[in-house]
């Protein structure tokens, strides 16, 4: 089976098992050509590209099934008459970067990442369950320190 042949199949099993699941926390820098690896107990789960969206604090690791879970509401929803969808469309396309591995098992973080992020050097790979999540290491202590887990679950139990 050819690489591409192998590539689907693997997107097909996903597909069908959701084995995305990532946990913990992992510390690690990005270099002075803003490359980070993924950490290697992730590694596996992603293919030669992933796609690196900017959140609210963060940046989202994507494979293309969690692109085209993260971005199915927006395509169903119709824009004609909502100017703040069209504009979240744009600002979302143009948050969203597709990035190749360099051979080396790295990642080159755009720019315009990083700057949004907050991101110096030292960055925090979280676990998020469903995807895998990138913060500037002040970002993640500031945002860890702001609440409780056991108030967090408690909300989100009472909203259900």
């Amino acid at each position: 089976m050819g690489k591409s042949g192998y590539k689907w199949l693997t997107v097909a099993i996903r597909l069908c098992y959701n084995m995305m699941v990532f946990f913990g926390q992992h510390r690690h820098q990005i270099d002075a050509k803003n490359r980070f690896r993924i950490p290697s107990k992730y590694r596996g789960k992603f293919g030669d590209t992933i796609y690196l969206m900017l959140s609210t604090n963060c940046i989202y690791v994507l494979d293309d099934i969690g692109l085209e879970k993260r971005l199915a509401t927006l395509s169903e929803v119709d824009i004609v008459d909502d100017s703040n969808l069209i504009e979240l469309k744009s600002k979302i396309g143009s948050n969203t970067f597709d990035v190749a591995d360099d051979g080396q098992g790295r990642f080159v973080l755009p720019d315009k990442l990083i700057k949004g992020a907050k991101i110096n050097k030292n960055i925090v790979s979280v676990g998020a369950i469903n995807w895998l999540e990138i913060w500037a290491e002040e970002q993640w202590e500031e945002f860890d320190k702001s609440r409780e887990l056991k108030t967090m679950l408690a909300e989100a139990t009472v909203k259900q």
